[in-house]
């Protein structure tokens, strides 16, 4: 069952991705002039991804599965330094087929990126609010949350990203849990 929600969730992600790529051909209006271009502004996005976590202490296992959601966010830039906020809210497919599961996910992130032209690199920091479910409760935890990323214009308005989050906690509910989760996303977005 784990393999076939695998591979229905790759075709998904796949021909997402060449919807997307084939929409930004049409989006394309000019070449993206590096000089000219700026993170600067608020921006909006899809994202999709896997994402595989384990748990510790009394409710020790592992869970892994799809995960797609979409995000809103801000940047501020001065020269090459770019600043900003983030808010995402995603589905989660993570579990292990019985008593642990990851069913929601959403988080609130500080970015600090130096932008290369078309490219931005970055670093998050922030924290992940998600519906964890233990033999059969669930628990809407607050956890630390750690990132990596990069970001490549398109045009003057559409980006693609792929970034890669590390959420951790020791001190869950019921007492005694742990739950560190890996997340691996790519997605678009769109700059106003």
């Amino acid at each position: 069952m784990k393999v076939g929600v695998l591979r229905l969730a790759g075709l998904a992600l796949a021909g997402g991705l060449m919807a997307s790529a084939a929409s930004a051909q049409i989006w394309v209006e000019k070449a993206v002039d590096p000089a000219g271009f700026t993170w600067r502004g608020p921006y909006v996005g899809v994202f999709g991804g896997y994402g595989l976590g384990t748990f510790g202490g009394i409710a020790a296992g592992s869970i892994s599965g799809p995960i797609a959601g979409g995000y809103v966010g801000f940047n501020f830039q001065n020269g090459a330094g770019v600043v900003g906020v983030e808010f995402d809210a995603a589905w989660s497919g993570m579990d292990d087929g019985g008593a642990r599961a990851v069913t929601w996910i959403g988080s609130f992130r500080g970015r600090i990126g130096w932008a290369l032209g078309q490219w931005l690199p970055f670093l998050q920091y922030g924290f992940s609010y998600a519906g964890v479910v233990i033999s059969g409760a669930t628990h809407a935890e607050l956890h630390p949350e750690i990132g990596i990323g990069v970001q490549r214009a398109i045009n003057d308005r559409l980006f693609a990203r792929a970034d890669y989050l590390l959420t951790f906690d020791e001190k869950m509910s019921p007492a005694g849990t742990e739950l560190m989760t890996h997340e691996f996303r790519i997605g678009v977005g769109t700059q106003f």
